[in-house]
């Protein structure tokens, strides 16, 4: 999305502003006739007058860039930029290229310091400015002249390139001291008596009894078939020899 030659105050590259008017297109973003890095790139030509002949100064760009996770990623941004810009990522201001300095105040009207041709200039931006999900990264680029004759041209342009993070190995620094186990004997149980085994009556016990159900198609259904169950869960169904 681009806006130019206007005084949009400064709520223009938040997230919530309503974008939808303005007109679309793709980058590079550029009016030039001289500079062979830009020519081949421009894809959407921009104009150095408004609808009543008056030079512009400053255009706005917009668009949204979806990232998962930015944790997980280093984010490195490169800017075709003539002749000044700033550049914002949620709001914050992450770049400012050819303008006056922080902590001066970035107008609508506010001309770059220099002449300069488009080149691609390069930097890193903390995965901090990003947020899962959906993020608005915003530029202006200004004009050095009010008088767009003086220069006779505008170009924007930008790339950003995600790279994930290799994972750090994981270092153990202080071994463990190894540990023999060695198996003991099984457990001896008591005997007990025919007369003396519990009943199953749906409460499950504290020690391992036999109970005369046995898992049948579907559901549960009487049978001489002894099977055996533990302390603790019903679910799992062994026969007992």
């Amino acid at each position: 999305m681009t806006k130019v030659a206007a005084n949009l105050g400064d709520t223009w590259n938040d997230i919530a502003f309503n974008d939808s008017a303005w007109p679309s297109g793709k980058g590079v973003f550029a009016w030039e006739t001289d500079n062979n890095i830009v020519l081949p790139l421009t894809n959407t030509v921009l104009a150095l007058s408004n609808a009543v002949g008056a030079p512009i100064i400053t255009y706005y760009f917009r668009t949204h860039v979806n990232i998962a996770e930015p944790t997980f990623i280093t984010i490195t941004a490169s800017n075709l930029v003539d002749d000044g810009a700033v550049i914002y990522v949620n709001n914050q201001e992450v770049r400012r290229q050819n303008l006056p300095p922080l902590p001066n105040v970035i107008r609508y009207d506010t001309t770059a310091n220099s002449v300069i041709e488009a080149a691609w200039t390069g930097y890193s931006i903390p995965s901090s400015f990003f947020v899962p999900g959906d993020n608005v990264i915003a530029a202006e680029v200004h004009n050095v002249s009010p008088t767009s004759s003086a220069t006779p041209d505008i170009v924007f342009g930008m790339r950003l390139i995600g790279t994930e993070i290799t994972p750090s190995p994981i270092i153990i620094r202080d071994n463990p001291t190894d540990l023999t186990v060695t198996e003991g004997p099984p457990p001896a149980l008591p005997s007990v008596s025919p007369a003396a085994r519990p009943r199953f009556n749906g409460t499950i016990g504290r020690t391992i009894f036999r109970t005369p159900f046995r898992a049948g198609l579907g559901r549960l259904s009487p049978s001489a078939m002894p099977i055996s169950t533990t302390r603790d869960s019903i679910q799992s169904w062994s026969q007992i020899p």
